[in-house]
């Protein structure tokens, strides 16, 4: 008499690598992200849709950039100005930053966490105003 155990095992096992094929042979289109509201403006359970952790492009990200304290916003700035993207796209993720910092130091608890990440947040908004001033004079050529 076969053991439930063992074919229990088998049948995860045989339907674990049909999954893994799945995957694999998935192409580009199914790949794609899954918008949170329908066409018709109807909103998808949460775990049907992928737009809050999807990157949908990779290739444009600027990796390594945070801002838990000056020297790792100093860091993050250094980065974006060194960054081959346009000028529009480095805007942009200083934007990001100096949101994401303002909001963290806004919701922090620990008063030495709010300290760091307030002065993290003065690195982005000093940054940023200079991003503005290079645009400002893009615009006036």
């Amino acid at each position: 008499m076969p053991d439930k155990k063992s074919d229990k095992k088998k049948i995860l096992k045989k339907s674990f690598r049909d999954l893994k094929k799945s995957a694999a042979n998935k192409t580009k289109e199914d790949k794609k992200r899954i918008p949170e509201k329908r066409k018709d403006g109807t909103k998808r359970p949460k775990s049907e849709h992928s737009d809050l952790y999807t990157d949908e492009d990779p290739k444009g990200t600027i990796k390594g950039l945070g801002f838990k304290d000056v020297g790792t916003a100093k860091n993050s700035v250094a980065i974006i100005e060194k960054a081959k993207r346009p000028h529009k796209h480095k805007v942009q993720a200083t934007m990001a930053m100096e949101q994401r910092s303002r909001f963290a130091a806004k919701n922090a608890k620990d008063p030495a966490k709010k300290k760091n990440l307030s002065s993290a947040n003065k690195i982005y908004k000093g940054y940023l105003e200079k991003l503005k001033k290079r645009t400002q004079d893009k615009n006036k050529k």
